[in-house]
């Protein structure tokens, strides 16, 4: 008998927890106190804003290399394939040289159009830039357009010549690990 009351005890206590200790009609989930689900969010998403600097010496020169990515609220809005809407990035890059003013320039995914498909101008963002090292020819940067939040994307190499010439080449061999070197 004791054993019958010890196993109705143990089946009880189960129940007990679940309800979180509340009497019957708080465990039912009526009291006035519940909390309400977080609000989605409104409009379209953004991707945080980022900076980055970098120094390099061409032919005597120093140059100085500032750059910030941000999201282009006053742009267009990115659907993607999922019907996600999101805003496109630009980036800024501005350069010093000999710690005067050299170039400044913002680049969006416009930049980059001539290269992209229709499908990929309206799917794709902007994803950033990076300062990837110097040269004879100048400046060199990695960019790269996708789908915002992906992984991949198109690559492209953006060159800024001692002369202040900026050009955009497609990048068919990017380097994924970070372990290639100019």
């Amino acid at each position: 008998m004791k054993s019958v009351l010890w196993a109705a005890a143990l089946a009880v206590l189960p129940l007990m927890a679940g309800c979180g200790g509340r009497s019957g009609s708080e465990a039912a989930g009526t009291d006035s106190t519940t909390v309400a689900a977080p609000a989605a969010p409104q409009g379209p998403a953004a991707d945080p804003a980022s900076n980055s600097r970098a120094e390099a010496e061409i032919d005597g020169h120093r140059y100085e290399v500032a750059m910030r990515r941000y999201a282009d609220k006053g742009g267009d809005v990115v659907r993607s394939e999922l019907g996600e809407e999101s805003y496109d990035n630009c980036v800024d890059v501005t350069i010093l040289r000999d710690g005067s003013a050299f170039k400044k320039k913002t680049f969006t995914k416009s930049d980059f159009a001539d290269f992209l498909s229709d499908t990929d101008r309206a799917v794709s963002v902007l994803q950033g830039m990076a300062f990837t090292g110097a040269d004879d020819e100048g400046l060199h940067f990695a960019a790269q357009v996708g789908e915002r939040d992906a992984e991949g994307g198109m690559a492209f190499i953006v060159t800024v010549s001692t002369d202040g010439i900026v050009s955009v080449v497609r990048d068919y061999n990017q380097d994924t690990t970070g372990s290639a070197s100019r």
